[in-house]
């Protein structure tokens, strides 16, 4: 081997054992050597007994994986203890004292936070943009215990944990696709190809706007700029009719908000709301106080303030513009204002639904695209089967239709046109007025800004409130057999 180097001008630079026997079976020859550190040992691959070589450059370069810090608060048995005997054994008095509506939901919201944060203490990870996302802070954690078995010479040890990390990688991969991809397939395909693209750790483009200021900055000018879209009209007080006393609406009793609870789907939940999973689990303890607050809250006819902030995380449109312009906004609400919105909605659908146009196809149960399509095409085909005839079609796109209705004009609507009674309509005008938003962009929060005009978007009321706006549309516009799709 001595004379074969020499007569090549190379030579041999692994000098480590690369078997359990202290013996060398591995050869690399460079005349190159000085660009790369000494060869060092890696774990075996798979059921091998001879260890893997890294032959590394000496130059650094840049990792182009993105690392991110991130906390947490696991649900441990321990803590889902702790919460549940809290829940139980808590009377609430302290917040049925207090006088004031907005007092008494914002404590009954902090009180849950913070015993929330004190059951399930906060824990730190970190995670790689190139990091599967079924991938927890358990696995990497049995990983770098496993790295450590090896460099200690452990091998029995870290080959038995490597097996052991195979079987719930693949178990974590099958309960990952199962619960959040495999329904996608047949209901939402184009969000199943999404979801694939990140299991193969292909992720969707990132929402990164690459400006010099700091990203709370940012997080401030992008909600300037998504409220200067409902903040370009005036804030018009809302004008309520002093109609007849409303008759006594059926009080919420908690059974009726308990198996409401049972049948949320889970859905994300803002800063104000504790995990869904606790919601789901201690319903039946939260239904008493939350039956309180509701039922009150439809005798004062007014929404808590704390109720009707919205929490917008930004994403990014699909072939969208650069900048904030290619910003799709998802508003987050809290779950216990979704509760009682769905109480209210099925109050107002009593005398909605059966007043609405059934030209209207959005925004409505039992209608869909599909249906619209049906009846249009339907309607064209009826009007070319007539001798000489022919049709114009004409399609109309309401831009920022949500965030640009007039408050005045809906409550007048839902008065006249619809005959809803005093109290509700009061309800609904304290819902539309007051509100404000607040952006969350790079795990940071931007100031609250007021929203004077618009329906709240991500919310129960919203679409049954646009459906309102819109239904005398298609009665404005001569009978020619036209069509709304909202």
């Amino acid at each position: 081997m001595d004379s074969f180097c020499a007569s090549l001008k190379v030579k041999q630079i692994v000098k480590t054992p690369t078997t359990r026997g202290n013996t060398s079976l591995d050869v690399i020859l460079t005349n190159m050597y000085n660009f790369y550190t000494p060869p060092s040992t890696l774990p075996p691959l798979g059921g091998s007994y001879h260890l893997s070589i890294l032959l590394s450059p000496s130059s650094t370069f840049k990792h182009t994986f993105s690392k991110t810090y991130s906390t947490y608060r696991p649900l441990q048995n321990s803590g889902l203890l702790s919460f549940g005997m809290w829940l139980s054994t808590e009377d609430w008095s302290d917040i049925y004292s207090l006088q004031n509506l907005d007092e008494k939901t914002a404590t009954f919201h902090k009180k849950l936070i913070d015993k929330y944060q004190i059951c399930f203490p906060e824990k730190r990870f970190k995670r790689c943009s190139s990091d599967k996302p079924f991938i927890n802070q358990t696995i990497k954690t049995l990983i770098r215990t496993k790295l450590k078995l090896f460099k200690n010479g452990k091998l029995d040890q870290a080959n038995i944990l490597r097996k052991s990390i195979k079987r719930e990688i693949r178990k974590l991969a099958r309960s990952y696709y199962k619960n959040k991809i495999e329904e996608l397939f047949t209901n939402k395909p184009k969000n199943w190809y999404s979801e694939v693209k990140k299991l193969f750790g292909r992720s969707l483009d990132q929402l990164n706007f690459n400006l010099s200021e700091p990203p709370d900055v940012t997080a401030n000018s992008l909600n300037k700029f998504l409220a200067s879209i409902v903040q370009s009209l005036p804030a018009l007080p809302i004008q309520l009719s002093t109609g007849a006393p409303s008759p006594l609406f059926p009080t919420v009793s908690p059974s009726e908000i308990e198996r409401r609870i049972d049948k949320l789907r889970k859905t994300s939940v803002c800063p104000l709301d504790i995990p869904f999973p606790l919601i789901r689990a201690f319903g039946d303890f939260l239904s008493k106080p939350l039956s309180v607050l509701f039922n009150e809250i439809t005798k004062s006819g007014q929404i808590p303030t704390i109720w009707k902030q919205g929490f917008i995380t930004p994403l990014k449109k699909k072939n969208g513009k650069p900048g904030f312009d290619g910003v799709r906004p998802i508003t987050l609400t809290p779950i216990f204002s979704k509760l009682y919105e769905g109480f209210l909605a099925d109050l107002l659908k009593e005398k909605i639904l059966p007043l609405t146009d059934l030209k209207q196809f959005g925004n409505l149960k039992s209608t869909s695209t599909s249906h619209y399509l049906v009846s249009l095409i339907d309607h064209i085909g009826k009007i070319l089967e007539k001798p000489n005839s022919w049709l114009n079609l004409i399609s109309i796109d309401l831009q920022k239709a949500f965030d640009l209705v007039n408050h005045n004009i809906l409550i007048e609507k839902l008065e006249s046109e619809f005959n809803i009674e005093p109290l509700l309509v009061k309800l609904v005008a304290s819902f539309l007025t007051n509100r404000s938003q607040v952006v969350k962009y790079q795990n940071h929060y931007s100031n609250p800004l007021p929203i004077y005009n618009g329906i709240p978007q991500g919310t129960l009321l919203g679409p049954l409130l646009f459906s309102v706006m819109v239904n005398s549309l298609a009665k404005e516009v001569p009978d020619v057999g036209n069509f709304l799709m909202t």
